[in-house]
């Protein structure tokens, strides 16, 4: 079997939401070193590729309590990407990430992007990083933070190097979770409330 899983100190909190996040991009764009850097708070420069993909579970303090993030690293290579269907379903959230240093994992967005449409929930969010930025860009970074505007992808700019940079990235996708929630249990409890006011007349 060449799966590799790879948990990490698992924070559990009480009440707190639980919410699974997949990474894919690219080989070597840096998926695993941005999950080491916020997973603990260590820079990793020569991490090994990974294999089928590998998962850590981290709490993250929204504005309105925690949230429990179910983080996937996923394999870039071709070999291994009939996998991602496994890891991807029931996701929050997806994250593209770009290597800012490689035009091939540029050019192949939209192929990804089309990954994670065949794939995720329909309501599963999409965020991009273009990541390595503190190194010399070779990419169109501001066409890369327009396409993704455009397409109402969440865009942030990262290094692996930056633990503010890689933080932002998972701050918003809990803060997103949690208004999520709040509106979908807005909507429910409306329903049940109308649903009340039709039996309360039906008997009247």
């Amino acid at each position: 079997m060449f799966l590799y899983f790879k948990k990490k100190k698992k924070m559990k909190m009480m009440n707190a939401t639980e919410s699974k996040v997949i990474l894919v991009g690219e080989p070597s764009v840096g998926k695993t070193s941005l999950i080491s850097q916020f997973n603990n708070k260590v820079f990793e420069s020569e991490s090994e590729s990974t294999v089928g993909a590998s998962f850590v579970s981290k709490a993250v303090n929204a504005s309105t309590g925690p949230v429990q993030l179910h983080i996937w690293d996923t394999a870039g290579q071709e070999r291994y990407r009939s996998l991602i269907p496994m890891y991807s379903r029931n996701s929050t959230a997806a994250i593209l990430v770009i290597d800012t240093t490689n035009i091939a994992s540029y050019t192949t967005k939209e192929n990804w992007i089309e990954v994670l449409k065949n794939n995720c929930p329909p309501s599963c969010r999409v965020y991009v990083c273009a990541n390595k930025i503190d190194l010399d860009c070779v990419i169109p970074v501001n066409e890369l933070q327009t396409w993704a505007e455009n397409a109402n992808y969440h865009f942030f700019k990262t290094s692996a190097k930056d633990f503010a940079s890689v933080e932002a990235v998972f701050k918003a996708i809990a803060e997103d979770i949690i208004q999520n929630d709040q509106g979908r249990l807005k909507e429910e409890g409306k329903g049940e409330i109308e649903a009340a006011d039709t039996k309360k007349g039906c008997c009247s």
